[in-house]
């Protein structure tokens, strides 16, 4: 089994305090990060991890190892990268989809960063929460929070977030707080047609709801929400400045509350291509909180 490899996943679950995590990030089954620790842990004749039904902990010899096998793989790393890109420079268009809510407050400044840092590229950004773009060839990365599988994608995930329920203070003095999903029935919702094209569905719950307004457009509908027309169900930081502003306001309802993965999508391509170097350039330096 290959050590370096080892290491790397070695310090993934060190670092997520998880092997699942280790092994989402790799893209291979959790089997196969318990194999590559084990094959480390024999090697060593050394525990690295204690392990229980609720966490994974280094052992004080694992927090050791760590240093070490940081320092051998960034080595090991910097030296191919050196190698790789010696004579190679990203150069040329690369085509980004992502909503202007996500872009102005997280992305921008790191997409600033990039260009600085690779003077032939330029990038062309579409404000379009889909990764559906990919595939069809109108972008070459897209970052969304809509969940696709498919083999001819990379896909990276960011982040997690909680989607939530939001309307404007003037929407909801005029037509009242939903209190539970029944009352969702009795307000006007504001739906994303690319996020939920079947309408909102809240975990098994049946709630029959008046889609007054859809849209393809995160932007035009939080737009919509501001002006009263209506509730919207959003992740949390496309409305942050809203609700700072108080321009929007947070309607409590836990059983509205949904889990949200931001993801990286481009197509299977070689070290070398841009748009795999934007990609990883972004998971590195992309702090979301």
């Amino acid at each position: 089994m290959d050590r370096f490899d080892c290491m790397k996943s070695f310090i993934l679950v060190a670092k997520n305090r998880s092997f699942t995590v280790a092994a989402r990030k790799q893209g291979f089954g959790l089997a196969k990060v318990s194999k590559q620790i084990n094959f480390l842990e024999e090697w060593l004749s050394s525990s690295l991890f204690i392990r229980t039904t609720r966490k994974v902990e280094l052992t004080a010899k694992g927090e050791a190892f760590l240093d070490y096998a940081q320092d051998i793989v960034k080595r090991v790393e910097d030296a191919q990268n050196d190698i790789e890109n010696r004579d190679i420079q990203p150069r040329g268009e690369i085509a980004v989809s992502i909503t202007a809510g996500l872009n102005v407050a997280f992305f921008i400044e790191h997409f600033a960063n990039f260009l600085s840092k690779y003077d032939q590229v330029k990038l062309n950004i579409h404000n379009i929460n889909s990764p559906l773009t990919v595939l069809e060839g109108t972008c070459d990365v897209s970052i969304s929070s809509i969940d696709v599988a498919d083999p001819r994608l990379v896909k990276y995930v960011f982040c997690s977030f909680k989607r939530k329920l939001y309307a404007s203070p003037r929407y909801l003095e005029k037509k009242g707080i939903p209190r539970s999903l029944s009352d969702l029935s009795h307000h006007n919702t504001l739906v994303n047609t690319l996020t939920h094209p079947k309408g909102w569905q809240f975990g098994k719950s049946s709630v029959n709801l008046n889609y007054d307004y859809l849209s393809s457009s995160t932007d035009e509908l939080k737009n919509a929400a501001k002006h009263g027309l209506g509730i919207i169900w959003s992740i949390d930081p496309l409305v942050r400045q809203e609700v700072n502003s108080g321009e929007l306001i947070e309607i409590k309802m836990d059983e509205a509350q949904e889990d949200v993965k931001l993801y990286c999508y481009f197509l299977q391509t070689s070290k070398q291509d841009k748009r795999r170097i934007l990609a990883e350039y972004l998971l590195e330096n992309v702090d979301i909180l």
